[in-house]
């Protein structure tokens, strides 16, 4: 009823979804092509000069993402940042982890990430294999100066397809995360029109199933080795439930009843076995952890390549009723504010066994429950 009400007030609302429709396809029809475009035209600097190459991708890159974090800000969806100050992680390697509900979640990543420098020049993403083809944002919590230039790991909860453009509008006001950004993300994005960036940019697509699991994850680890480390990214993105909450809920709360597990509402019970590959590969005692995992990592990286922060971000829409993409292209709900939780952990502090890692990550989502909970019925964070 109260959204009835509000198009009746704003009549304009119809002439503006069409408006903000065709300045977004138009947005898009210019800026990738000429992205691709650059990237063709700079290809021989790749043979002679490959860090200037990168370097020089990776403000491209930002630029593309600075793009997407601007719908949302448009729109008049404003996000909240709260919990650990993130400054010690931005120039570090980082495993940023999230919980996902909806389209909505990446355009509000992308959002927070653009604020801070030298992140989304040097972010991979790890996402679904459909995206190949394929508002104002609150942060609250930890400051996270510390971390902007460090090597960190970014964990997310993952409710919709807006989370990324929000994540992006507040990675974009930091100076150097978004050039310096990795993206862990499903294989589908690849085959979305910012698919063609991602490729060129080197974020992993990981495929989802059962059967393709394990090879995921070794492609994962050769992925960290021959692209996250060459190209000195920074932060790197994680969504660790595999996917956006409506999906995976259902899921997640069988799992769980059948393995006297938490069953949890808000968010999904994460998935392991990226964060113990990265672990693995790029954690602080990588040697220990090579005894112990069942992932090949062939080569060890020097400290300065290791990650050293895990930024955790919890990401919460209005009463529980995440925003979409298509929210974000039309601006057909009225303005609100979506809120982002950080959390700051120093690497050390995360368990290296892996039982211990597994515990340590659900434990991590049912925090996450909790906050939101409070969250959605009192509005405090």
């Amino acid at each position: 009823m109260e959204n009835l009400r509000f198009y009746i007030e704003q009549w304009y609302i119809i002439p503006k979804a069409i408006f903000r429709l065709c300045f977004i396809l138009l947005n898009n029809a210019y800026c990738i092509p000429t992205y691709v475009m650059w990237m063709i035209l700079l290809s021989p600097i790749r043979k002679i000069n490959p860090d200037a190459f990168w370097r020089i991708e990776g403000y491209f890159f930002h630029w593309l993402l600075a793009m997407v974090s601007m719908w949302s800000w448009s729109a008049g969806y404003d996000v909240v940042e709260v919990g650990d100050d993130i400054a010690d992680c931005i120039d570090d390697k980082t495993l940023v982890i999230a919980n996902h509900q909806s389209t909505a979640d990446v355009p509000f990543l992308m959002a927070c990430f653009n604020t801070r420098k030298n992140i989304l020049p040097n972010l991979m993403w790890i996402m679904d294999r459909l995206f190949k083809f394929t508002n104002f944002v609150v942060e609250v919590g930890d400051d996270i100066a510390d971390c902007i230039d460090d090597k960190t790991l970014v964990i997310a909860n993952h409710q919709s397809t807006a989370d990324v453009p929000f994540l992006m509008a507040c990675f974009n006001t930091r100076k150097n995360i978004l050039p310096n950004l990795m993206w862990i993300m499903d294989r589908l994005f690849k085959f979305t029109n910012f698919g063609i960036v991602s490729v060129i940019h080197q974020d992993f697509f990981i495929m989802s199933g059962k059967a393709n699991r394990e090879k995921s994850l070794q492609a994962l680890i050769t992925h960290i080795i021959e692209s996250y480390i060459p190209r000195n990214r920074r932060w790197m993105v994680l969504f660790p439930e595999g996917g956006f909450l409506r999906k995976r809920r259902a899921v997640s709360q069988r799992y769980a009843q059948k393995n006297n597990l938490p069953v949890l509402q808000h968010v999904s019970l994460p998935r392991v076995g990226a964060l113990k590959a990265i672990m693995a590969t790029v954690g602080p005692n990588t040697l220990a952890n090579n005894n112990s995992t069942h992932i090949k990592v062939s080569d060890n990286p020097k400290n300065s390549e290791k990650i050293r922060w895990v930024l955790d971000i919890t990401i919460a829409y209005p009463n529980g009723q995440p925003l979409d993409l298509g929210t974000i292209i039309f601006g057909n709900r009225p303005p609100c504010k979506t809120t982002l939780f950080y959390r700051v952990y120093h690497c050390r502090d995360i368990p290296q066994n892996e039982d211990e890692q597994t515990k340590w990550l659900y434990k991590l989502f049912e925090e996450k429950e909790t906050m939101l909970d409070v969250f959605y019925k009192t509005g405090a964070s």
